[in-house]
């Protein structure tokens, strides 16, 4: 478990929110790139399909596999589990703009696959200011709403406890030492635009 990102600020553990915030930062530098790559094709430069590929790649695997993933098999349910009606609601609401998410995702993927043609450049823009648009608004939410929630709804153990199945997760779904790669194809990516 040496990975840099679960080096542990002052020496103490980092609970599930301050985890997730951190994730917020990152995944906030890969829609500026993705944001870039779109306005790119909007004005009708050339813009590669291969950095097209790696940041949805990236976005794929960090924001929804790993970020999401960690609300969704994780966070959430801890959250629901403690009956409160603010939860719910909260956590409907972020359900549905994961799903929202992942469709915009998928119509990237589907620009990205006809890459060749204008409109399928087109329909990957649109997708992407889309999704750009979506999560922005979604983190946002997140910042101000889930996680101060989540820092008041469960104990200081319990949020250490999630913490520490976050780190289980992250092993487990994009596997060690993935997570210093994808930053450093971030960099590489934002050093393309």
């Amino acid at each position: 478990m040496s990975h840099m990102h679960h080096q542990h600020h002052h020496g103490k553990t980092r609970t599930a929110a301050e985890d997730l915030r951190e994730e917020h930062v990152i995944i906030e530098r890969a829609l500026s790139v993705l944001e870039a790559f779109a306005l790119g094709v909007d004005a009708g430069k050339t813009v590669q399909k291969e950095r097209v590929a790696s940041l949805l790649d990236l976005l794929k695997t960090f924001a929804d596999k790993c970020h999401h993933g960690k609300e969704e098999q994780i966070l959430f349910p801890a959250l629901l589990a403690t009956k409160a009606d603010e939860a719910k609601a909260t956590v409907d609401e972020l359900l549905k703009e994961h799903e929202v998410g992942r469709a915009a995702v998928r119509r990237m993927s589907d620009g990205i696959a006809g890459w060749e043609k204008p409109e399928a450049r087109r329909l990957f823009a649109a997708a992407a200011h889309d999704y750009v648009d979506l999560l922005r608004r979604h983190i946002a939410k997140e910042t101000e709403g889930l996680l101060p929630l989540s820092e008041r709804l469960l104990s200081q153990p319990e949020q250490l406890g999630l913490a520490g199945k976050f780190e289980a997760m992250e092993e487990q779904v994009i596997g060690h030492g993935v997570h210093e790669r994808l930053l450093k194809t971030l960099e590489s990516l934002e050093r393309a635009v």
